[in-house]
């Protein structure tokens, strides 16, 4: 089970990455079920607000990002855990050209398919891995699970 959720994991974020990477936003935004919560620099629910958000940040010179699952985790078939290091690159602002921080995910599977139902991102390193237990009880609660 567990190379089965690592393998799962490794493609969500690498159908991610390549959509984020080609601007594909209407695509990306399939990888989000309809009520996702996104917490980062602002904290936004539903997927048309949250692909807005995004949208911005690419508007602010994000234009390509690498990720790198580090750590994954389930405790039911349908849903998984994941903890990510990604890297962002700036091609706006030469003063801050990259940026390397930590990401999470709570990947439920919609069916066929799996969509993150909380994804959370930030600057400070460890606060991305703090958040990834309280998260899932947090989705836990808000989605009825």
């Amino acid at each position: 089970m567990m190379e089965n959720i690592r393998n799962i994991a490794d493609e969500f974020n690498s159908n991610y990455e390549k959509l984020w990477n080609a601007f594909d936003f209407d695509s990306l935004s399939n990888l989000y079920s309809e009520h996702s919560i996104l917490v980062g620099y602002e904290i936004v629910q539903d997927r048309g607000n949250i692909i807005k958000s995004l949208e911005q940040i690419v508007d602010q010179g994000w234009t390509t990002i690498k990720i790198q699952t580090q750590l994954v985790s389930s405790v039911d078939p349908d849903t998984i855990l994941v903890a990510n290091i990604y890297e962002a690159f700036n091609s706006k602002n030469t003063e801050q050209q990259s940026m390397k921080t930590k990401s999470s995910h709570v990947l439920k599977r919609i069916g066929d398919a799996w969509q993150t139902v909380m994804h959370s991102a930030f600057q400070n390193p460890g606060y991305s891995y703090m958040l990834l237990s309280s998260q899932y009880f947090q989705i836990f609660h808000v989605y009825g699970f």
